[in-house]
């Protein structure tokens, strides 16, 4: 469920007594499922805690917080009006201060009230380091009072300590990499043990197990993803399913099979807000796109249906949701080329291998998570040309989570995601944030390089307009250099105000003439502290990387200055999308072809 003013919840159906006085907003899902449908006013503390939710006839109704379904107590907190001033004031009488922590759960944390909100970010990241990232970007904002600089000040060097130890998350804690290794390890001891309680058919037993390991390792949502799929193809528990997969998609949003799978389960139980979004997610990070473009297409052929048939008059969708599906098929079948290979009657589910599950039975499902390779993430970014043959990207495109590198890398223009060009990785070294790709098929005029800016020069960074790699459009954002990259405490790199949508690295810092300063580098999302600033990776150091790979490149010509118009028309022709996987999605024989 999609967390969201609005929003309906899921509550159990003891609470019947109470909702049946508001039965206009109120539709039942399933034996012993309720659906509320309501705008989150407020949650009052208590045993237990009371959600109060305006219902669509004006009217509001009080429902414990635990009567709801875990994945409705997560959306409720996410979609809860922020604290008033009292109740903030009456938190710090024992010194914490509650922040939204990651999953939607509440956390309680030793920081100033001032910067509540971006300690709130921080605890977002995933990484130490992350964290520490959104203090330096706090830090460098000019709006900030000297109590709050003062507490960022003091927070930095608390999130750097842990930086320096690598620490990572692990749920609501930080801990050693070693730790969340050893907690990884376990977790997936016990679904092993639980795999064999469903092969000798104890569907209670296992599940304890499977919500033990997800408890173990909170940053995994394989415990989630082997419940909800049995649920789904074993029981057609739909509503018992989708609360797994919520689980599992909040812990792993790159996960193909499970976004897909989310997006089924929405359309079954008529949760239409965000399934589309999730199939369209689902196929920007498989590295099998066609088994979820044939999801889109039983959903297209489930709406028409839906409109014609009694018997599925139950799934008819709102118009809304069919035009999302229409447009998300449309970019599917014409703007990519994935034509459906079997549209089915019946809803079908992807596996851990991203290929369609056709196990009926719980011994099939335990034998499949235990044999089934599990699919990789494909991964995007965007990059761009800085000689003939040579694009500069984000180091951390062509890496799995594990930090391991991925095999195939090529490269598409932003206009037609079509054709594809193979790359070779040049250089990525370990310390550093950028890579070099030789890229010798591409037929794109270089950006020339410019010197070293100074701080508070004027800045474009390219960026990518749309909210999805399946439809790319860009876009350049004008900015300032705040930081320079002398500043120790940015490891090197500058902090600049030209922060692009959706903080996707890899695109091009050019001054008003086109000259590259720099390369847009990974920033973490600072939604909640609303700071719009964000990392660039030096232009020295890519001309460092340039020099070492051929000596005897050379950057394209500088050109006369003529304006920030054409600074921006040059950056904006020169960018590129730079995708990576364990191995490159095949186009059917019908598509497409890459050039040679």
């Amino acid at each position: 469920m999609r967390a969201c003013r609005g929003a309906s919840v899921m509550m159990r159906a003891w609470l019947a007594s109470i909702v049946l006085a508001s039965a206009s907003a109120v539709r039942v899902c399933g034996a012993d499922v309720w659906e509320v449908l309501g705008d989150v006013q407020e949650v009052r503390p208590g045993a237990p805690e009371i959600v109060r939710l305006r219902l669509a006839n004006g009217g509001t109704i009080d429902v414990p917080l635990d009567s709801l379904t875990a994945a409705s107590q997560a959306a409720v907190r996410r979609a809860a009006p922020p604290p008033s001033k009292a109740e903030r004031s009456a938190e710090r009488q024992d010194g914490l201060v509650t922040v939204m922590g990651p999953f939607g759960r509440p956390v309680r944390v030793d920081v100033g009230e001032s910067i509540r909100d971006i300690e709130a970010d921080a605890i977002q990241c995933r990484t130490a380091r992350a964290a520490a990232d959104v203090y330096r970007l706090a830090l460098a904002c000019p709006s900030l009072s000297p109590e709050q600089r003062t507490a960022a000040e003091t927070r930095l060097r608390e999130w750097s300590d842990r930086a320096d130890k690598g620490m990572v998350r692990l749920g609501d804690r930080w801990v050693l990499p070693a730790d969340a290794l050893a907690a990884a390890a376990e977790a997936d001891r016990i679904v092993g043990h639980a795999l064999e309680l469903m092969r000798v058919g104890n569907a209670e037993l296992a599940e304890d197990e499977l919500r033990n390991a997800a408890r173990i390792d909170p940053e995994s949502g394989r415990a989630g993803f082997v419940a909800g799929l049995a649920y789904a193809v074993v029981g057609k528990n739909y509503a018992k399913a989708v609360e797994h997969f919520v689980d599992a998609v909040w812990r792993e949003p790159d996960n193909a099979s499970m976004l897909a799978d989310l997006g089924v389960l929405e359309l079954l139980t008529r949760r239409y807000g965000a399934a589309a979004e999730h199939f369209g997610a689902a196929v920007e990070c498989a590295e099998d796109p066609l088994p979820v473009a044939d999801d889109v297409a039983w959903a297209v052929k489930l709406a028409g249906a839906a409109k014609v048939n009694p018997s599925l008059g139950k799934y008819r969708m709102p118009e809304r949701t069919v035009e999302e599906l229409n447009g998300l098929y449309r970019t599917l079948s014409q703007g990519l080329k994935l034509k459906p290979t079997d549209v089915t009657e019946e809803p079908r589910f992807l596996g851990p291998d991203g290929a369609v599950c056709t196990a009926t039975t719980l011994p099939e499902l335990a034998s499949l998570f235990e044999t089934a390779m599990p699919s990789h993430s494909a991964r995007h970014a965007l990059g761009f040309v800085v000689a003939a043959g040579r694009v500069v990207c984000p180091r951390a495109v062509l890496l799995e989570p594990d930090g391991s590198m991925l095999d195939t890398v090529w490269i598409s223009l932003p206009t037609d995601r079509i054709q594809r060009v193979s790359a070779t990785v040049v250089a990525a070294p370990d310390e550093g944030d950028l890579a070099l790709l030789a890229c010798e098929g591409l037929s794109v005029d270089p950006l020339p390089l410019a010197d070293a800016p100074s701080s508070a020069s004027d800045i474009l960074a390219v960026g990518r307009a749309s909210a999805s790699w399946l439809d790319v459009r860009l876009q350049a954002v004008a900015g300032r250099i705040l930081t320079s990259e002398s500043d120790s405490s940015a490891g090197g790199r500058f902090i600049h105000s030209g922060l692009v949508p959706g903080n996707v690295a890899g695109g091009p810092i050019v001054d008003e003439t086109g000259r590259v300063v720099g390369m847009v580098g990974v920033t973490p999302r600072t939604g909640g502290s609303r700071i719009t600033a964000g990392f660039g990776i030096p232009v020295a150091r890519i001309r460092e990387s340039l020099e070492k790979s051929r000596p005897d490149s050379h950057s394209g010509a500088p050109g006369a200055a003529s304006g920030a118009g054409d600074g921006s028309a040059r950056a904006l022709a020169a960018t590129v999308v730079v995708s990576s996987a364990r191995q490159e999605p095949q186009p059917k024989a019908t598509d497409a072809q890459p050039p040679p």
